[in-house]
């Protein structure tokens, strides 16, 4: 009776550990979830970033997205330790909300701009001289 009684009290204790592992392990499985949207957005507006320029200025791709990726390049070395260094120093709720306001504002300022060119450079021409048009 004894050991019936200590194998029902092991499964029971095996079975609830194996729920709160499964309760442990939601949360991460939602921090990957948004983490892979996240950079998925990121590099979509990379790529986008790279064909308005490719599509606006046809003649010079290749100089331009070389351009563009060194720029990216130089900027992430000079400005990574700084950040990672700001990070550290303040709180992490702080720094996170700080991160993505100034990522959602950079992206409003450049949907704008985008949205602007769009607009006016379909109908527009400059002394003669026509604007280049983005067509997506």
């Amino acid at each position: 009776m004894l050991t019936s009684e200590k194998s029902c009290e092991k499964e029971t204790l095996k079975s609830s550990s194996e729920s709160n592992q499964l309760k442990n392990d939601a949360p991460k499985k939602w921090f990957l979830t948004l983490s892979l949207f996240s950079k998925m957005g990121d590099r979509m507006w990379t790529f986008a970033a790279y064909l308005l320029l490719a599509k606006a200025f046809p003649d010079q791709r290749l100089v331009l997205g070389g351009f563009f990726g060194l720029s990216i390049a130089i900027s992430t070395a000079i400005c990574s330790s700084w950040t990672g260094g700001w990070i550290d120093r303040s709180k992490r709720i702080t720094a996170a909300t700080t991160c993505l306001v100034i990522q959602n504002i950079s992206v409003g300022l450049f949907s704008s701009v985008l949205t602007y060119q769009l607009y006016f450079s379909s109908c527009c021409c400059h002394s003669g001289n026509a604007v280049h048009s983005v067509a997506l």
